[in-house]
């Protein structure tokens, strides 16, 4: 059962996407996720998303590998996209959105909490904890 945590952020028009895969890494070859920059190692499941940006299907172009844009996403920000954009939010800036977005929802359930990732789990506690703080500073 899907709890109700979902979130819509990013701007999606003239964004073409072709391919997303969940891929593991077979060679530990510096893969960075794209929204949190840390190290996805060898053995790691990331999910690889390739396509074009800003692409017009108006104009007729001849699509060159060069154009191709490719994102990666560890599993840890992966758990929070499903949990709580449903896979619409803006690309690299997964954890702006959820800083922005958050504080608009009337509360987030422990179910949500729960199925993310430890790693992830951590992160965004202490994202709406740093927001508690700094609202109770406000306040004094």
């Amino acid at each position: 059962m899907k709890c109700s945590c979902d979130m819509l952020a990013g701007d999606f028009e003239g964004d073409l996407y072709i391919v997303s895969d969940t891929m593991e890494v077979a060679i530990d070859n510096s893969i960075r996720c794209s929204e949190c920059k840390k190290h996805i190692h060898t053995g790691d499941k990331y999910n690889s998303l390739k396509g074009l940006s800003n692409y017009d299907e108006d104009i007729d172009e001849v699509i060159h590998l060069r154009d191709v844009e490719v994102y990666n996403t560890c599993s840890d920000c992966i758990s929070v996209i499903d949990e709580f954009f449903n896979g619409r939010y803006t690309i690299t800036g997964l954890w702006n959105d959820f800083y922005e977005n958050f504080q608009d929802m009337e509360s987030i359930s422990e179910e949500c909490i729960a199925n993310l990732t430890p790693v992830a789990r951590s992160k965004v506690c202490d994202i709406i904890e740093g927001y508690w703080d700094n609202d109770e500073d406000e306040d004094e």
